[in-house]
This record gives structure tokens, C-alpha cells and sequence, in this order.
């Protein structure tokens, strides 16, 4: 499992998501992590629970859950295994701020109209461009950033976008 949730954090070619429908405890909680987003329904309720077995996590959840929430709030977590309901899991910046109704109904939204649309090459970028500011310096990070959008501006897709955008703008 620890190669699964890294290749799963790791990919480059499209956003992931993790809806948390229900409860998510122990391994459950690792493998939300290793997603780029993290939707909550009401009905969600999230533990890292490994303590309560004298483990910790082992398929690189600690390590994502500090980059996600902190290490004030990972900590606080791994240590206490308190049960976080999905506006608690909002407050500490694990999930989106969008709590979600009904995940069948907003299922659509969320991967047709808003995930899927994204150019695969912005998608990359975009990933690129947040790991980049957590793993290398503020420096560094800015460069890469710099140089990631010189491979987006001025290619077709940011031409075609571009042009779309005019017409709304006109039409409104």
C-alpha cells in the first residue's frame, strides 16, 4: 500500500479526489491523504486511529497529513485519534471548504464540469507548481513557477481559452 498511495500522490497527469462519505479510519484516512482533494459529506468522519494499535502510519500518510494540515494539527491528530466530522476536517484545511450534500448529485459537477475540463497540461503544471512550494525554496520555487507557465502561455489551449473568455465578456 505504501506504493500505491505514493504513486497515487505522485501522478502528475491529473487531479485526484477523495470523497469522504462516510467513515475513514486508520488506513482510510492515508489513503485520503494521498489525494490532491478532499471533499466531505456531512456523513464524514475522519481518525487516524493507528495509535490506538501502537502503530503509526506506514504508507506515508504522517508525512502527507503534516504537509496537508500542519504539524501542530498531524500531530493533535496521530496522537489524540479523535473522530473529526466534516466541519472540523474543513477548519484544519483537510478538506475543501465545500461540505457536499449529496455526493451522488454534486459527483457530476465536481469531475464533468470542474476536474475533468482542466487542460492535462495545466493540470501538471499545477501540480508541479505546489509541490515545488512545499519541497524547494521560496527561491526556487518561484523560478520553477516562472518557468512552468512559459510552457503554458501562448499554446493553443491557453489561445482557445483566451478567445472564450472575450466572448463571455462580451455577451455579459
Amino acid at each position: 500500500m505504501h506504493q500505491v498511495t505514493n504513486r497515487l500522490y505522485a501522478n502528475d497527469n491529473q487531479l485526484t479526489v477523495s470523497f469522504i462519505n462516510g467513515p475513514a479510519f486508520g488506513g482510510g484516512s492515508e489513503l485520503a491523504t494521498a489525494t490532491d482533494l478532499r471533499i466531505a459529506s456531512p456523513k464524514a468522519k475522519l481518525a487516524t486511529v493507528h495509535k490506538n494499535l501502537a502503530l503509526q502510519p506506514g504508507w506515508a500518510g504522517a508525512t502527507r497529513l503534516v504537509r496537508l494540515v500542519g504539524a501542530q494539527n498531524a500531530l493533535y491528530m496521530l496522537s489524540t485519534a479523535k473522530v473529526f466530522n466534516a466541519q472540523q476536517l474543513v477548519d484544519i484545511g483537510f478538506c475543501v471548504p465545500e461540505i457536499i450534500e449529496d455526493i451522488e448529485v454534486k459527483d457530476y459537477y465536481w469531475t464533468e464540469n470542474h476536474l475533468s475540463s482542466i487542460d492535462r497540461n495545466v493540470v501538471r503544471v499545477m501540480k508541479s507548481n505546489a509541490k515545488n512550494a512545499v519541497e524547494l525554496s521560496l527561491h526556487d520555487a518561484f523560478s520553477e513557477e516562472k518557468r512552468n507557465f512559459g510552457t503554458l502561455i501562448g499554446q493553443p489551449e491557453n489561445i482557445k481559452a483566451i478567445a472564450a473568455l472575450k466572448l463571455r465578456l462580451e455577451r455579459d
